[in-house]
């Protein structure tokens, strides 16, 4: 056996002897590998050092070292080709050097770009063949909104979306437009809208990042790469296990080794390491030049141009939302004034307060509001005082400081708002209801024309010697129902007035009445009698002649006739020997077979039944007693003199049952003599090709349509369905007058002011108005009428800001376990997380995946679900307005975001990754910089994850198309498709967020680690795609309100704060390594870059405050406060009680007219005309299907694309400046119905309108289609 000698590795310790140094044997070289060089150990020279007696980590030091100690370094080089034996040794590992190899977190790191890529650009593809067709989700910008505001069509391109008519950097109004206050001036201007300019904050966002790659990858790469070793050689060696990565090369890691203090020599090394001191050259000197370098690259090139750029942006805004106020919105402002805050006016009625605000100066236009309503915005003024208001506005005579324009009182309207959901409820079971009326009556059309009428051959006369044979006879008419061998749906074609609902009244219609009088011979028009016969007989018409007519000669009655070819006469018919044989009977049963089951297509002629349910043939003598017939005709002209059907038994008194007649076979010959018309005419002989014949559906009608009902449905069925009509109707009637009645109370309780809860106030300057809450949207689908029922207080916004942190610990808490799955294979890391250890010991794909995919898609949702969360609860939190609640919702938003997805996460990848640092207590600080470094390789593989596929998620909307796609096979009602495919609204959380995160890394990382850079730009650039596409052609302006860019504000001051990340990260990480100047110079410059920041945000934000104003609009306030403080309510003693007050009578209301008759009666308030209309509230692209029913039926994605516009203004339009609740100025609904062909739902809307005083209007799908 041979013994060979075993190499002893040593132990680095800081503060320990060098007759202390514990050893642990060291495998020898495999001897299958004799050229593998020998395990060389290096050792620095000691240095005297002090330090307390120490005791080390269980399992590395087995002996306490005593004081004084000596500080000491070893290191041992293994051969990459070494067998490691049992114990630690067994997880070693070695690092590889840039372009010698690739890692694990290389492997990763590639994988996931291929995989994001691959499924990014699969869901971009998908996008381009969804696009086209669904028009309903992807185009909704193309039929929803007014014809001025829809976009130019993109049409089906596949990749048109890319490049649409629409800006991808909106330009800013030109401040020369707006060198005047004329209206004509101010209307000309197009302002643009919140969604525009957060495109613009976009697209600065990208130019800043770009910026920054640039520096990073042209700056401070070449810093980090030229003339310096790579990580894997002046790292040191880990006798745990790990490594660094390859990218780690290209990072600020590479130059930081460089800055340990030792002393080595790589002499016959230098194929396994190199160290800081590269044979004797000491590289520090030469690091911290580099550093000096890249200090300045951080702050002079990168962070300071950048500030100064979004800087320069954020002035621009400011200086845009400024003009919005002054020329969009005349400096007129919404505030909401809470009950609670302003307890002395408890009681006061609306006009009292009014009156009550003129008389302390804060308002100008409340003065003798019984008359006019003083609205200096135009608000209830009549004609003369509307010409004043624009002539006072045109002489340009200056304004009050302060002037509350229009008060609107909320009250508590619980009650009434459901009984108006209950009214939805309602018409939605009568539209249901009445479409499948509409649905069950079908427009039938007359056969051919009398040229496709096949006249039969002369037969000649039969012979005298045939034995006439006995048929079978007819069933008398004294049956109460013949019982007819065909299916029972065969009665759905008959004639008979119903009598169980009231059918279309096209049903009733008399066709082709010419000719009343017999006695007049030019009423019959150019037809012949033989084209009147021809036609289809419909109903019980007769049509008849003469039996002494000079032109056709006498005729022997009870004889059968027959059109001559020839002549055109009607002529008796020569039958046969065969049909002599049988009796006058005969041609009905001659072929009756007995036993034979019968079926339909035996008998092509036209039946029908009459009204007893017998079944005749057209032509043949009826068989209906004389008073049954006179009994039904009685019925049914009740039916047409009353607007409801009347009560009248389903069968009439039983008659003697007789028999039926069995059918009989049909022959050529039989159909021919019983049918006017063939179904189809038979090609002649002679004829070469039978396609020369039109086919029936496009041959000439000689009659117009009629309707019928469907087939397989009887008069019961009907019945039931137009009783279900008559249930809803009436409900529908009754809660009308209800809801009139509730509003009607609520109008009174405003004029006593009784149950109210606050004050909508418009007018200037109110936000000097003490314990007002701001209405940034400045419109009425910006105010959350249902939260103003609510007595809000503080507490809601605690219970907001509570549920964000308690989302943001779990986040932090979920986030843990994911940085350490990320850092897994850093050196050492796996060693004090064992059950990471197989992960970090094999270069798979698998363990490449699973310690960087895996963990990027693990936070990537857990983020997505804590916004998700935040957005809900400031939703549920909010306070008055949408836009205040959007504006908190994003806000928290972002502080989560840079706190837990930015701070945090690369706190805690620091700290896991220095684990090793912090078991054996030795460069902590050292360890933590470097591990914030190592995590942004995590960073990027979270970014590529989302580069591709974010943008394409964000265009193709997953979810929002699924929920359409499985409602809108449910809607049955015009009015279900509508609010199915109701447009989404821009929401700035969920379509910014992923680039929040995003330019969070890049103003971390984008020249410490240069490779975040680009892909930040291509996730931002391909959003910017994105994102124009949305604004322009999908989200509509409807909830998502108008604030004049107050968010984007917001936002890009945030983003000149981050600014001072980079110099703030950079500074600490070189503190660590003791640079105390360079580093506090980079701490410093970050500090004051934003106290600059912040300082020049704040100046130019800075509003007015009340010592700006004017003497008398200060003792108005003080006033006004005066009043709030003492909490008097007692009336002034002048106050008018009789107009402000008094009860009024009720009134009977049932239309638009009424509502605004019971306002002005009640509260002296009117609506303006357009004219003089103000300019606040803003309008939106907001539709509602029960106040604007016209304009929502004209939103049909297959509706022409240019309509003429509504004669008329719609309730929307009409009470535009009222703020009053909606269900407290809520009309009577508009029934929707589908427009069919057969004109049935127009003539039920007719009736609707005429018999019920319900207002009805059909669907709108083309110019045909609009009301005449």
């Amino acid at each position: 056996m041979t013994t060979s000698t075993t190499p002893t590795l040593f132990t680095t310790d800081t503060n320990s002897s060098p007759s202390s140094i514990s050893s642990s044997p060291i495998p020898e070289p495999s001897p299958s590998s004799p050229d593998s060089p020998t395990p060389t150990s290096v050792q620095t020279v000691p240095s005297p050092s002090i330090s307390t007696p120490l005791s080390a980590p269980s399992g590395l030091l087995p002996t306490t070292i005593p004081s004084p100690t000596f500080t000491s370094h070893s290191f041992t080089f293994i051969p990459e080709s070494s067998q490691t034996a049992s114990g630690n040794l067994a997880s070693l590992s070695h690092s590889i050097c840039l372009g010698k190899g690739i890692d694990v977190t290389a492997i990763g790191v590639v994988a996931t770009t291929i995989l994001s890529s691959l499924v990014g650009l699969l869901l971009w593809i998908l996008f381009a063949f969804l696009r086209p067709r669904f028009r309903q989700v992807y185009a909704v910008r193309e039929w929803f909104v007014s014809s001025e505001l829809r976009p130019k069509p993109l049409g089906n391109a596949f990749w048109a979306f890319l490049w649409p008519s629409v800006p991808l950097i909106p330009s800013l109004t030109d401040t020369g437009a707006l060198d005047t206050r004329s209206g004509k001036r101010r209307n000309a201007v197009q302002f643009l809208s919140d969604e525009e300019l957060a495109q613009r904050t976009l697209w600065h966002a990208f130019l800043t990042v770009l910026t920054w790659s640039i520096v990073g990858l042209a700056g401070a790469l070449p810093l980090y790469l030229l003339r310096t070793p790579c990580v894997a050689e002046s790292a040191p060696s880990e006798q745990f296990g790990g490594q660094y990565s390859t990218l780690h090369d290209l990072s600020l890691l590479r130059l930081l080794n460089l800055l340990d203090d030792k002393n080595i020599t790589t002499t016959g090394i230098s194929s396994f390491a190199k160290r800081a001191i590269v044979d004797g050259t000491n590289l520090r000197h030469f690091t911290e030049v580099r550093l000096i370098i890249l200090a300045v690259l951080v702050v002079a090139a990168s962070s300071i141009p950048a500030a100064i750029k979004l800087l320069h942006e954020f002035t621009k805004l400011v200086n845009y939302r400024k003009l919005w106020i002054e020329y969009k919105c005349d400096n007129v402002e919404m505030a909401w004034l809470r009950k609670a805050d302003t307890m002395c006016f408890d009681g006061w009625g609306e006009n009292q307060i009014k009156d009550y605000l003129t008389d302390i100066g804060l308002s100008q236009g409340f003065r003798n509001g019984s008359e006019a309503n003083g609205n200096s915005s135009g608000v209830g003024m009549n004609g003369r005082s509307q010409r004043s208001y624009a002539n006072r506005v045109a002489e340009e005579k200056p304004l009050p400081e302060i002037d509350i324009q229009s008060l609107f009182t909320i009250s508590d309207t619980y009650r009434l708002s459901e009984l108006v959901d209950e009214r939805d409820l309602i018409l939605n079971h009568l539209e249901l209801a009445e479409i499948q009326y509409i649905k069950s009556f079908r427009q039938s059309t007359p056969s051919s024309s009398v040229a496709d009428l096949e006249v039969p051959e002369e037969i000649p006369e039969p012979s005298t010697n045939i034995k006439l044979q006995i048929s079978r006879p007819k069933a008398l008419g004294g049956s109460s129902k013949s019982r007819s061998p065909y299916p029972r749906r065969r009665r759905a074609y008959n004639s008979a007035t119903p009598t169980s609902y009231v059918a279309p009244s096209s049903y009733y219609r008399l066709r082709d009445v010419r000719g009343i009088s017999r006695l007049s011979t030019s009423s019959g028009g150019d037809e012949s009698l033989a084209q009147r016969i021809s036609q289809r007989v419909i109903g019980s018409r007769f049509q008849e002649i003469q039996r002494d007519s000079v032109a056709f000669g006498r005729m022997p009655l009870g004889s059968h006739v027959q059109l001559d070819g020839q002549t055109g006469t009607l002529a008796p018919v020569q039958y046969s020997e065969e049909h002599f044989r049988h009796g006058p009977n005969g041609p009905m049963n001659a072929d009756y077979i007995p036993g034979e089951p019968h079926s339909e297509n035996r008998n092509s002629g036209y039946v029908y039944e009459s009204p007893e349910g017998q079944s005749t043939l057209h032509g043949g003598p009826s068989t209906v007693p004389e008073e049954d017939e006179l009994r039904s005709s009685e019925l049914r002209s009740s039916d047409l003199r009353s607007s409801e059907p009347m009560s009248t038994p389903d069968e009439l008194p039983p008659l003697p049952r007789v028999n039926p007649r069995p059918p009989r076979l049909e022959t050529p010959l039989s159909l021919d003599r019983r049918s006017t018309f063939p179904i189809r005419s038979r090609v002649p002989e002679n004829a070469v090709d039978g396609d020369d014949l039109p086919p029936p559906h496009m041959r000439l009608q000689t009659q117009r349509p009629f309707v019928r009902p469907v087939s397989g449905m009887d008069h019961d069925e009907l019945g039931a369905v137009y009783d279900e009509i008559r249930q809803w109707r009436s409900r529908l009637k009754a809660i009308n007058v209800e809801i009139a009645e509730a509003q009607e109370e609520c109008y009174n309780q405003i004029a006593q002011g009784v149950n109210v809860k606050g004050w909508l106030l418009l007018g200037r300057g109110l936000r000097f108005l003490p314990n007002v809450h701001m209405i940034e949207g400045r419109s009425k689908e910006d105010i959350r009428y249902g939260d103003l029922q609510i007595d809000q207080s503080k507490i809601d916004g605690v219970a907001f800001w509570t549920v964000v942190v308690g989302v943001a610990v779990l986040l932090g808490a979920a986030v843990i376990a994911v940085v350490g799955l990320a850092v897994s294979p850093g050196p050492g890391v796996a060693h004090y997380l064992s059950f990471l250890s197989p992960l970090s010991n094999n270069n798979q794909l698998g363990s490449a995946i699973a310690t960087t995919l895996a963990p990027a898609v693990a936070v990537t949702l857990f983020i997505c679900l804590a916004v998700y969360i935040i957005h809900n609860a400031a939703g549920s939190y909010g306070p008055a307005s949408v836009s205040a609640s959007q504006i908190r919702g994003f806000k928290a938003t972002f502080v989560l975001l840079c706190i837990v997805s930015c701070i945090w996460i690369v706190t805690i990848g620091g700290l896991v990754f220095s684990l090793e640092s912090f078991a054996t207590g030795t460069g902590r600080t050292h360890s933590v910089a470097n591990g914030s470094i190592y995590f942004a390789t995590f960073l990027l593989v979270m970014v590529i994850n989302v580069a591709i596929i974010s943008p394409a998620l964000l265009l193709l909307q997953p979810f929002h198309l699924w929920r359409i796609k499985s409602l809108e096979k449910g809607a049955a009602t015009p009015r279900q498709r509508f609010r199915v495919l109701y447009p989404r609204s821009y929401d700035p959380t969920f379509a910014m967020s992923c680039c929040l995160v995003a330019v969070m890394f890049a103003a971390t990382f984008s020249v410490i680690f240069p490779l975040i850079g680009p892909a930040v730009c291509l996730l931002l650039l391909l959003t910017l795609i994105a994102h124009r596409y949305l604004i322009g052609y999908v989200f509509a302006r409807t909830h998502s309100s108008q604030t004049g860019g107050l968010l984007q504000i917001w936002l890009l001051r945030r983003f000149a704060d981050l600014v001072a990340l980079q110099p703030l990260l950079l500074g600490l990480i070189l503190l660590t390594r003791k640079l105390w100047v360079l580093g506090g110079i980079l701490v410093g410059a970050a500090a004051l870059l934003l106290a600059l920041v912040e300082t020049y945000a704040s100046y130019k934000l800075r509003s007015p405050g009340i010592n700006s104003l004017q003497e008398p609009a200060r003792e108005s306030l003080s006033r006004l406060q005066e009043t709030i403080r003492s909490g008097n309510s007692q009336l002034p003693a002048d106050a008018d009680l009789t107009n402000s007050s008094r009860r009024l009578p009720p009134l009977p209301r049932s239309s638009l007219a009424s509502v605004l008759e019971m306002m002005s009666l009640t509260l002296a308030v009117t609506p303006p005309s357009a004219k003089f209309r103000g300019p606040v509230p803003l309008s939106t692209e907001d539709l509602d299907d029960l106040t604007a029913t016209e304009q929502a039926a004209r939103t049909n994605p297959n509706a022409p694309p240019r309509l003429p516009t509504l004669a008329f203004l719609t309730h929307n339009e009409e009470m535009q400046s009222i703020m009053y609740a909606p269900e407290l100025i809520a009309p009577p609904p508009i029934i929707w119905l589908p427009n069919d062909r057969s004109g049935v739902a127009q003539s039920e809307a007719a009736d609707l309108m005429r018999f019920h005083g319900l207002k009805a209007i059909l669907d709108i799908t083309s110019l045909d289609s609009l009301p005449q």
